[in-house]
Formats: C-alpha cells, structure tokens, sequence
C-alpha cells in the first residue's frame, strides 16, 4: 500500500534536477505550442488567397508591400527572356534529383519577374545541364508570387556562377541577366507547351519555402504533448518519490519494516 509520507525527505540535487527537467520541458511545450498558433494563421491566410481574386503583375513594389503578395494569384501577358534561362540546383520532386526552370518575363508594362517554369530531370552530370525548349512570342501565363528565401549563403555581386545557382538570389540573378527583376518569382500554374513538370505544390502559395518545409501547425501540436508529456511524467515521479511512501502489511513504512 502507499500512503503520504508525514516526514518527507527532500533532497536539493534531485530536486534541482527534477525542477530544470520541468521547466525546460514545459518551456519547450510553450514554445513548440506558440509556433503551432503562428502556423494556423499563416495556413489560414494562404486558404483565403486560394479563392483571392488574380492580380495584375505590379510595374514595381513599394517598400513594404512585398509581404501582401506572398502567394497571391498573379496574371501577366509578355515575352520569355529564353536566353537568360538559369537552372536552380538540388530540386527533388517524386524522389527524382532536378532543377528548377527559372526564365525572366517582360510584361508589356515593362516590368520583368523571374518565373518558375518548372522541374526538369537532371542528367548524369551537372556540366551538362538539360535542354529545355524556348517559349517563344507573347504568352499569358497565370501563377503565384513566392518570395524568396531569407537566410541564404549571399553570392557576391561580383560572382557569376552562370546558368546553374545553388540559392535563390534574385539581386545576383538580377545582376547577372542584366534586368532589374521584381523582388518575388512568378511560379507558373499554367501550360505554356514547354514540356516541364510543373511543381507539384504549386497550387499552394506556400509551395516551396524553405522555412515552412514540413513543419505544419500539426507537427508542432503533436511535438508540444510530447514535451508537456515529459513535464508531466517529472512533476509525477518527483511528487511520488517525494511525498509517497509504500508501507507493508504491519502499516510501517517498507524502510522500517
């Protein structure tokens, strides 16, 4: 049987132990619980820009009006800029190695966004990169504004690695093509008869960053029990070992018997 022990013996260094296990497993829970409550808000914005009515493609972007157009659905009429064609290395789509097609396009506003064709298989060697189709005259093309990743290995502007980028950088990009390209990529949605795997995500407007990469309001709910878990099952075994004693058949404590 066990029964509340009236003179617990409380010592400091397993406490001590029990009492940071607690705290940094419940601040972990905290934390991981926080990320999921961003994460909803952020899925449930990218759910409302799905039905969000097509935008023009702007002549530019005013400082701080980037954020509104993440994933927006975004229609614009012009000419492939064929020859300034890049390839971004390490894509994966259904297991398969590839890049990703990245083309600038000149609306008739002028103004040029990089798009993102599609995916395309890697060859036996990156020296030889494949051979991807033009997409010649004016086209309209329909797709959605992605920004660019944030924390990335910046290439010197004085660096021209040529047609195969390891990171997306557009001011080196942009340099590079010698065109003053918008500060987000256009992920094309719609066939233009080049032949390329459209992005299987590319219905999402979240499709491809890398800071959301699987990490979903879910994943973090489920990681957060997992922690708050831990600070349970701590709290329980130090209170138990603490303040509990198990007494035999005479009713003296088992250290006594």
């Amino acid at each position: 049987m066990f029964r509340l022990n009236p003179k617990p013996r409380i010592q400091w260094l397993p406490s001590l132990a029990a009492l940071v296990v607690f705290a940094v497993a419940y601040a972990a829970g905290q934390w991981q619980s926080g990320r999921a409550q961003e994460k909803d808000i952020v899925e449930s914005r990218h759910a409302a820009l799905l039905d969000a009515p097509a935008l023009a493609l702007p002549r530019s972007v005013a400082a701080g009006g980037l954020e509104a157009l993440d994933g927006r659905r975004i229609l614009v009429q012009g000419e492939f800029l064929n020859d300034k064609t890049v390839f971004l290395d390490n894509q994966v789509q259904n297991r398969i190695a590839g890049y990703h097609v990245l083309t600038p396009l000149r609306a008739a506003s002028g103004a040029v966004v990089l798009v993102n064709r599609g995916w395309v298989r890697a060859g036996p060697s990156r020296a030889l990169l494949p051979v991807v189709p033009p997409v010649l005259g004016v086209v309209s093309i329909e797709g959605r504004a992605a920004l660019p990743p944030r924390r990335i290995y910046e290439i010197k502007p004085d660096d021209h690695p040529g047609p195969l980028w390891q990171n997306l950088v557009l001011p080196a990009m942009s340099k590079q093509a010698g065109v003053d390209l918008l500060p987000f990529v256009l992920r094309l949605g719609n066939d233009v008869g080049d032949g390329l795997a459209r992005i299987a995500d590319a219905a999402r407007p979240d499709a491809g960053k890398p800071d959301q990469g699987g990490m979903t309001a879910a994943k973090h709910r489920g990681y957060a029990f997992q922690w708050y878990s831990l600070a349970a099952l701590t709290f329980f075994l130090f209170t138990f070992f603490t303040f509990v004693e198990r007494s035999g058949p005479n009713g003296k404590s088992s250290g006594n018997a």
